[in-house]
Formats: C-alpha cells, sequence, structure tokens
C-alpha cells in the first residue's frame, strides 16, 4: 500500500545512513550518500504511481462489476413483478370457478373434495405472489405505506375470525386476552398481513388438540402482541435465520408444511417500518412465542425501499395510565 511503501522507504533510508556510519566508525570506508539516497527516494516515487494505477485498474473493474449486477438484479425485480403480477389474474380466476363449482355440486359429492383441494391450493399459490410481489416493491424502493388510526384488537379479532376454520380443522384453540387499546398509527393492511401470518404460522406448526394463545396489552410507550403456540419450536440455528428471505426450518416436522419463507421477514420488515420491534421465543419441542412491539405515539421509522403517507389529521395519543391519572 502507499502508506506501506512511506514507511518502507523511510526505513530504507535510515537503514544505509546508520550502516554507513558503522562502516566509517568501524572500517574507515567512506560511503557517498547522496547517489543510493536518492535512488530510493527516485524508486519510491516510481512505485507509487505504479501501485495507484494497478489499484485503479481494480476499482475500476469492481465498479463495472458492480454496475452490472446492479442492471442484473433490476431486470430480476422486474421480472419477477411482471410474472407474479400476470399469474394472479389467472390463478383469482381459477379459485373463483373453483368455488362456484363447489357451490353447484355440494357438499355431498365425490367431486367436493377435489374442488376443496384445488381452492386451498391456489389460495396457498395466491400468498406466494402476494409476497413475491411485496418482495419486489421492497427491493425497488416503490412499496407505498399509508398510516391512519387503528384500534389493533380489531385487527387481531377478524384475523382469528378469518383463521378459525383452519384452527378447527386440526381441533386447535385460539384463545384471546385482548387488553382495551387505544387507536394507533398504523398500516392497516400490512399489520393486518403480519397479525395473518404469526396465527397461521402458528395453527401450522401446531399439532393437532393444542391450544394457541393471542394476547395484546399497552407497556409503557408500546404495544406488545403476543402469539404463543405448542408447535414443534426452534432450534437455536434456526433462530438465528428466522427472519431471513426464503429460510425455512429443514426438519422431519416441516418437511410436509406449505410456505414460502418470506412471511417472517416482510413481517420484521414491516414492523420495524412502524417503528417497532418483534421477538421471539422458542425451544425445540416446546412451542414458540412471537412478541410485536409497536409505539403508542406513531413514531415512525422510514427504512429504504418504503415510501410512507401520513393524514393530515393530527392524533394526541395517551397511555391508559395517563387516563387513569387525568
Amino acid at each position: 500500500s502507499p502508506l506501506g511503501g512511506l514507511f518502507s522507504t523511510i526505513g530504507l533510508c535510515a537503514a544505509f545512513l546508520v550502516c554507513s556510519q558503522l562502516l566509517f566508525q568501524l572500517k574507515g570506508v567512506w560511503l557517498r550518500g547522496s547517489e543510493p539516497l536518492l535512488g530510493i527516494l527516485l524508486g519510491y516515487y516510481l512505485t507509487v504511481p505504479y501501485r495507484l494505477i494497478r489499484e485503479y485498474e481494480k476499482r475500476w473493474n469492481y465498479q463495472r462489476k458492480n454496475e452490472l449486477l446492479t442492471q442484473v438484479e433490476q431486470m430480476k425485480t422486474n421480472f419477477l413483478s411482471l410474472v407474479t403480477h400476470d399469474l394472479k389474474t389467472p390463478v383469482a380466476r381459477i379459485q373463483g370457478l373453483a368455488e362456484m363449482l363447489m357451490r353447484q355440486v355440494g357438499s355431498s359429492t365425490s367431486n367436493h373434495e377435489t374442488l376443496q383441494h384445488i381452492v386451498s391450493s391456489t389460495d396457498e399459490l395466491n400468498k406466494f405472489i402476494t409476497s413475491i410481489l411485496e418482495l419486489s416493491r421492497i427491493e425497488s424502493n416503490n412499496l407505498h405505506l399509508s398510516f391512519e388510526s387503528k384500534d389493533i384488537n380489531s385487527l387481531i379479532e377478524r384475523s382469528v375470525e378469518n383463521l378459525k376454520s383452519q384452527a378447527k380443522a386440526k381441533n386447535i384453540s385460539i384463545t384471546t386476552n385482548l387488553e382495551p387499546l387505544f387507536p394507533i398509527h398504523i398500516d392497516v393492511a400490512l399489520i393486518s398481513r403480519v397479525v395473518n401470518t404469526l396465527i397461521d404460522n402458528a395453527i401450522k406448526y401446531s399439532p393437532p388438540n393444542s391450544i394457541i394463545r393471542i394476547d395484546s396489552s399497552e407497556i409503557g410507550d408500546l404495544v406488545e402482541i403476543l402469539v404463543k403456540d405448542q408447535g414443534i419450536g426452534l432450534s437455536p440455528d434456526d433462530k438465528k435465520n428466522l427472519f431471513t428471505r426464503f429460510f425455512r426450518a429443514k426438519n422431519d416436522a416441516t418437511a410436509g408444511i406449505s410456505g414460502t419463507g418470506l412471511g417472517l421477514y416482510l413481517t420484521k420488515y414491516f414492523i420495524e417500518a412502524h417503528g417497532g420491534n418483534v421477538e421471539v421465543e422458542s425451544e425445540k419441542a416446546k412451542g414458540s412465542t412471537f412478541r410485536i412491539y409497536l409505539p403508542v405515539n406513531g413514531d415512525l421509522k422510514t427504512q429504504p425501499g418504503l415510501t410512507t403517507v401520513k393524514s393530515n389529521f393530527k392524533f394526541k395519543f395517551r397511555s391508559q395510565k395517563e387516563i387513569k391519572h387525568a
């Protein structure tokens, strides 16, 4: 490096001066110092530009490769966005036709179960397409968030109602303990997606005849949402990679469970976009507990890949303790 070359030059000059002084004192040999010192300095001034040219060439190659990779990444994002967007219409048409046939044939016929499989498969495919679309919007900085005042408990109750039949199919009971809360500033669609993801995962990874517990409470300036299951749990290695893209735990228990590996990644991203945080506690074969924390006062944190749209109407949020004190 240039700094190493400078120190080497100074050291070489010092070593020459010391050696010439020792030769003069011990042997009486006189060495002319101007030519060697001048040669050392000229060598330094010739070597450094050469090194700088090499470094510039490497930097230029890296820059060119980075530009190519950026173009490829943009092409990949555009391709995913285009393909997934075009897939939504035929998938929705297939699902609609299958549901219409189910109503026509009735539940007593042998074709009802086949149609039910078609509907559930198209629903899974639609979820995957939606996840890919949201991921492509994040990567292309084209995700727009719209915030409004909403009671978080109503979103939880709606999600529980929508997933009740899925839990009933496995004889899983969902218990809720929702503390009365004041409305908070959130993007309703995204937080609904987050709650649906956590409850849906709890149902998928829980054994039959188990219990899923959902709590909401106010802790200081934060609203906490807790989703606790009695499922398969997570190993320490799985917990480290749980919120990364396309990650799914690889074991016999999860082999037959469908999923995209994007749900928790998007969950973490959306919650942190609200200025909140996601925590998980889990132990192998003993279930998992997910905790979501959202700010009561609506403090927002803008992340790369999203745009926030706030309402013009301003709310004055107060905690329950402040209300009781008043």
